[in-house]
């Protein structure tokens, strides 16, 4: 006769078989919950965009174009390959870069068609003069007849500025300090693991809205913007305060930063006379400078003292005979034909006003031919 197994007492504490499965049960009934709930969401967003409400449908809108170009940048870096020939360099921040539109759409890249040369982009995605040099100094590397140097209106809002290196040909070709936050010499795994995370966040509006409402500059949750209509689309122009501080002429930093800004070009014009390379400054406008002239209460968001900094600017260079081209007055006549030059709310160019631009940079190449004539 057998004996009966002995009965173990369970543990302090343990939980049983039924109610682990029950405990797991309910986590995979709240994940598929939450995803379906996350569906829906991502569902009606693409349906209502349209009809939602402004300002909420140019926001929806315009962080959906995050996925045509955020797959150009690796952690916030630009990828570096094997110089190809080319005959205009470009640098610059994200207005060069071409933030929200397609590669192809920015306007080095237009501008390389309308001139039937290769351009080179070297923008990178929030940067300042100081990089700027440094972007100058790799891309003297590529040999170019001509260097584009873009200065936009948040250029002009700091103090510190560390560009005191002199700029040499050969530092082109070799990694420098802090060039680690700038550009990449090749993929890693990582690199790669990152791009495809970029690649499957793009196909969600839901993801890429809320990214962009909880950017520290960025409406709506930044500081109120000064809604104003024109030509059939709504703009969030930055408040006249945020501007001044930005780009006021009447401020103290803003005033210094013009003669800083115009030491660091002075030494990239230095670089490119040794590498005989012509060298074209080229002044983009904030989009409350283009539309200043064209919209009711403007100085609600705008002030001439905005204008004087990059007349400052000019007067500097005109001094040390250096080349510039302000954009201000083309794109402001191109929004006052009715030209579509911005995005709405986050007031980077739009595919127009990459369009009007190149435009514009390959006029001025025309009636300057001994730009690229090196």
């Amino acid at each position: 006769m057998s004996s009966a197994a002995p009965i173990v007492p369970a543990a302090p504490g343990a939980v049983p078989a039924t109610g682990r499965r029950r405990v797991c049960f309910a986590a995979i009934l709240l994940l598929l919950l939450l995803g379906a709930t996350l569906l829906l969401c991502e569902v009606g967003l693409r349906l209502l965009a349209g009809v939602l409400p402004e300002p909420l449908r140019s926001q929806v809108e315009e962080s959906a174009r995050t996925s045509v170009c955020n797959t150009r940048m690796y952690r916030g870096t630009r990828i570096l390959l094997p110089p190809p020939p080319t005959d205009i360099a470009v640098v610059g921040d994200s207005f060069v870069f071409g933030a929200f539109v397609r590669g192809a759409d920015a306007f080095p890249a237009r501008l390389g068609r309308l001139t039937g040369r290769r351009c080179a982009n070297f923008g990178i995605c929030s940067q300042a003069p100081p990089t700027y040099n440094r972007m100058a100094e790799v891309a003297v590397g590529h040999r170019p007849a001509l260097l584009l140097y873009c200065v936009f209106g948040n250029d002009f809002d700091t103090a510190a500025w560390g560009g005191d290196r002199e700029l040499r040909q050969e530092n082109a070709a070799i990694t420098l300090p802090g060039d680690e936050a700038l550009f990449l010499r090749g993929e890693t795994v990582e690199d790669r693991l990152h791009l495809l995370r970029k690649r499957v966040t793009n196909l969600s509006w839901l993801f890429q809205f809320a990214k962009q409402a909880t950017r520290r500059d960025a409406a709506p949750a930044g500081p109120p913007r000064v809604l104003r209509e024109w030509n059939g689309r709504l703009f969030g122009f930055v408040p006249v305060q945020e501007g001044n501080a930005m780009v006021g002429f009447q401020t103290p930093a803003v005033r210094a930063s013009v003669s800083t800004n115009a030491v660091l070009i002075q030494r990239v014009h230095d670089l490119t006379q040794a590498a005989n390379t012509a060298l074209l400054v080229v002044l983009i406008p904030t989009r409350e400078m283009v539309y200043a002239p064209l919209v009711p209460d403007a100085h609600l968001f705008s002030s001439d003292t905005h204008r004087e900094t990059y007349r400052a600017l000019r007067a500097q260079l005109a001094q040390r005979k250096i080349a510039c081209l302000d954009l201000t007055e083309p794109l402001q006549q191109a929004a006052r034909s009715g030209e579509k030059l911005f995005l709405g709310f986050d007031g980077h160019f739009d595919e127009g006003g990459h369009a009007h631009t190149a435009k514009v940079l390959a006029e001025y190449l025309r009636l300057h031919p001994e730009l690229l004539s090196r």
